[in-house]
């Protein structure tokens, strides 16, 4: 593009400057052209003179626009010099933002992957302890039926026992009492006895 600028601005001054000679010659050769024998304009010396003064400015011209011309290139590759370096510099820039994002992107997939795992690896352990959790409240509730289960036999076993043991006292001391009862008839008859003996004996 900056070529192309330079050789637009090459060519316009190039036709600029054939213009304006062609300019100063025509009127100069108009000039003299009504001099002469045809008028009272400039003769054949002062023609030549204004020519050569016409040619020394144009060479002028000519220098000064080929000087400009240089600088402007000049000018015109330092920018472009300027702006390849900027284009590179921004590119560069942008390839390392590129290359963070894509390191940034990366890390955070990896952090992701942990996240998830440690996730899955926290829900497993919980789910393994309340399994573990259940399984001794199931026991213990088992152990619990279990010591529940002997109580009540050992109760009933103990209410039995002691009614049997109240039956059983209640048999023997009424056989103490019908004992009783025939001793005491026994020894009423034996006193008895002894005191009829005893009277016919006396008699």
């Amino acid at each position: 593009m900056a070529n192309n600028i330079k050789g637009n601005a090459s060519q316009g001054n190039t036709l600029v400057r054939s213009e304006q000679l062609n300019e100063d010659i025509v009127d100069v050769v108009k000039q003299y052209w009504e001099g002469g024998s045809f008028g009272h304009g400039l003769s054949i010396d002062a023609a030549y003179d204004t020519l050569i003064k016409v040619e020394g400015k144009a060479k002028a011209e000519i220098a000064a626009r080929i000087a400009g011309d240089s600088s402007l290139q000049s000018r015109l590759a330092i920018e472009e010099a300027a702006l390849v370096a900027e284009i590179a510099s921004t590119d560069a820039d942008v390839g390392s933002i590129d290359t963070r994002v894509a390191a940034d992107e990366a890390a955070l997939v990896v952090e992701i992957a942990a996240r998830i795992a440690g996730d899955n690896s926290l829900e497993a352990r919980l789910a393994i302890e309340e399994a573990a959790l259940v399984a001794e409240i199931a026991a213990t509730n088992a152990d619990v039926g279990s010591v529940d289960t002997r109580v009540a036999a050992e109760e009933g076993a103990r209410a039995a026992g002691d009614s049997s043991l109240q039956t059983r006292l209640g048999v023997e001391e009424a056989a103490r009492a019908a004992a009783d009862g025939s001793l005491q008839t026994r020894l009423a008859a034996e006193e008895a006895a002894l005191v009829a003996e005893i009277a016919a004996t006396n008699a």
